[in-house]
């Protein structure tokens, strides 16, 4: 039996080799190529430096973060979720009048349930929302910008693996990697559109 299953596991092995190598390996080749020369190439014609061109990809993720977000109107379903928690915890203040006191229990116990319930459901949209706005998006293009800028390119161009040197090397650092230069770009971005949030916040207080 354990020889059939090693069999069987190494046939199987062998066809997800095949499937990578032939097929998801070679479309992940030509989105990164097609990514390359739609983005980082025309940067590379102005001639900028490596430092802002993976800031700018970082500005750009940052942007697409953004722009997923709304379009899975994550802060709408939030809304609509804190909404109806108030709602449901506005029911309950309702049973203290009731003076029987066992229909209370029971009716506390049928919405604590129902509350639970709710806020379950929301925690694992608000991860899923998580993992899909921000983690996959950083991510990707992290390991992308990996297979594009990999530490022996910015050796041989730089002469360190980083996307721009400090000759002084203040706070002991050297310079910065590819990762923390992307997320400058990517943190400013945030900050940028939280700022600009605010501001139209205020004007529509204003305005009602």
């Amino acid at each position: 039996m354990e020889e059939l299953i090693d069999i069987i596991w190494s046939n199987v092995k062998h066809g997800l080799d095949i499937l990578f190598v032939r097929v998801i390996a070679p479309i992940f080749s030509a989105i990164g190529t097609l990514l390359y020369l739609i983005l980082l190439k025309p940067l590379e014609l102005l001639q900028l430096p490596i430092f802002l061109q993976v800031l700018i990809i970082g500005g750009l993720t940052g942007i697409l973060s953004i722009y997923i977000k709304k379009m899975l109107r994550v802060t709408e379903k939030e809304q609509a979720f804190f909404e109806k928690f108030e709602k449901m915890k506005a029911v309950q203040k309702n049973f203290d009048l009731m003076e029987d006191w066992k229909a209370r229990k029971v009716l506390y116990e049928a919405s604590d349930k129902e509350i639970d319930e709710e806020y379950n459901t929301f925690i694992a949209q608000k991860f899923s929302h998580f993992g899909m706005v921000y983690l996959l998006p950083i991510f990707l293009t992290l390991f992308w910008l990996d297979t594009v800028y990999p530490a022996s390119r910015l050796e041989a161009l730089n002469g360190l693996p980083y996307t721009i040197i400090f000759p002084s090397q203040p706070f002991g650092l050297p310079g910065l990697s590819v990762p923390v230069t992307f997320f400058i770009g990517y943190i400013f971005v945030h900050l940028a559109w939280s700022r600009i949030n605010k501001k139209r916040n205020k004007n529509r207080q204003k305005t009602h």
